[in-house]
């Protein structure tokens, strides 16, 4: 869906929902299209974080970031 602001509201259900998603994968492959998104914070920062690290317990996964814009 498109999202142009994250809100620190979203930022739990994302969080839940990505790390639910990665426990349930057997590789989990992760890519975040942020073409549509002109603003997040800090808060989505550390989101990145907590799911980067999560997949770095796993073999074989990727995190992706793509449409990133200035």
């Amino acid at each position: 869906s498109r999202c142009e602001m994250i809100e620190d509201a979203l930022l739990e259900p994302l969080g839940r929902d990505l790390l639910a998603a990665i426990q349930e994968a057997q590789q989990p492959h992760v890519v975040l299209d942020l073409s549509a998104t002109r603003f997040f914070g800090s808060g989505f920062i550390e989101l990145l974080l907590r799911v980067w690290k999560n997949l770095q317990l796993r073999p074989d996964s990727r995190l992706a970031l793509c449409g990133l814009q200035e």
